[in-house]
């Protein structure tokens, strides 16, 4: 439900007893993995106003919903998953530098993928890393480059 955004289904599930709202499938991945990943913005608010979900579970690929929604440039995702509100205050803050099986970390798929949006929402944050090197030595400069996205090469340099 979460994976496609069925918002009415996810509302009566997390109302039900027992429920368990970081239970993974078969590939470690939760509801809040599967709802940043495709931008359900609603979804991510709603899991997360939920009592005991945990923006960090990653997958079995060691991938986080922060991971995905940068990769995805769901400039909204990310925002839920980083903001510290009044509202999402049963949970702690996503770690912006936690990395992948790969040492990928949000900032380098966000570069990877040219989702300068969201480069520029992560780099925002004082504790994000943006030399941060993967098991290739690559940093979220190097994957820009490597892919031509020239307005995040700048702005990275900045």
């Amino acid at each position: 439900a979460a994976e496609e955004g069925y918002e009415k289904i996810i509302n009566r599930l997390l109302g039900r007893n027992g429920v368990d709202s970081n239970s993974a499938d078969r590939d470690g991945q939760t509801p809040l993995l599967w709802a940043a990943r495709n931008g359900h913005d609603e979804i991510v608010e709603l899991l997360l106003r939920g009592a005991g979900v945990k923006p960090d579970l990653a997958a079995n690929d060691g991938r986080t919903p922060l991971s995905w929604a940068a990769y995805g440039g769901h400039k909204r995702t990310v925002q839920l998953l980083l903001q510290q509100d009044d509202a999402l205050l049963s949970r702690s803050d996503a770690d912006i530098n936690q990395t992948d099986d790969d040492c990928r970390t949000p900032l380098s798929w966000a570069a990877e993928h040219g989702n300068d949006g969201v480069v520029k929402l992560l780099l925002k944050r004082d504790e994000v890393r943006p030399d941060a090197a993967d098991n290739d030595g690559r940093t979220a400069f190097s994957w820009a480059a490597k892919n031509g996205h020239e307005g995040i090469v700048r702005i990275l340099l900045e």
